[in-house]
């Protein structure tokens, strides 16, 4: 990978892959040694250098991405450490049809997604994983508990729930930065189409001329409104 996207590009990394060599003399064993290898340090949360920052975001995720493992402790005790931090939010993979997941994957999410910034000088490039990380931030911060629905058809970007009172709500959720081609609309209303249940199916797109409802009763929203 020549150019990491920085935390985002952990959005699909999955916990079942072995995508770091923790046997020579960069592996790391513990969480702790985060702040050796970045030189971050916090004190309440808060991060006390940017460049501290720039190297964690930046350095260790490129370590991340490109060396390999056999030992896949040392990637999860770096995802560890990076979500103890409050850097990354994990969302995991539940089955849509109530089934048990023999692998359960996850995905990453940086808890601003300002952090790829400090390594793409602004790239414009790839707003749809932008935009996911976006509304994922956005749903917890609702109150929203947001996980990864999976079946065999087809996968939904996230599956919301929050309690309210005494029942508890649902919604799903596609995320696309543009529904003007006519293949990738296709493509990104497949999964809400898929579930046949009475719970609200929300699509959130850039595009302010797609904003509305479709005949299956799929909601088109545009993601600054």
């Amino acid at each position: 990978m020549s150019d990491i996207a920085a935390l985002t590009g952990l959005a699909t990394l999955s916990l079942n892959d072995n995508v770091i060599d923790g046997s020579g003399p960069n592996g790391l064993e513990q969480p702790a040694n985060l702040t050796k290898l970045t030189g971050l340090s916090a004190k309440g949360n808060a991060i006390q250098s940017l460049s501290a920052l720039r190297k964690l975001t930046g350095l260790t995720i490129l370590k991340l991405a490109r060396h390999r493992i056999t030992d896949i402790s040392v990637l999860n005790n770096y995802l560890d450490g990076l979500e103890k931090a409050f850097l990354i939010y994990r969302a995991e993979q539940t089955d849509l049809t109530g089934k048990a997941l023999l692998r359960p994957q996850s995905r990453f999410y940086p808890v601003d997604i300002g952090l790829r910034n400090l390594t793409d000088d602004f790239s414009r490039k790839d707003l749809g994983a932008r935009l996911e990380c976006a509304v994922y931030m956005g749903l917890l911060r609702r109150g929203y508990r947001a996980t990864v629905g999976s079946s065999r058809s087809a996968e939904i970007d996230f599956v919301a729930t929050r309690q309210e009172f005494t029942r508890m709500e649902r919604t799903y959720v596609q995320v696309t930065a543009s529904l003007i081609d006519e293949a990738t609309t296709k493509r990104e209303l497949a999964p809400p189409q898929a579930r046949t249940d009475a719970f609200p199916r929300l699509v959130v797109t850039l595009d302010p001329s797609s904003a509305g409802t479709t005949a299956e009763g799929i909601e088109i929203v545009n993601a600054l409104d």
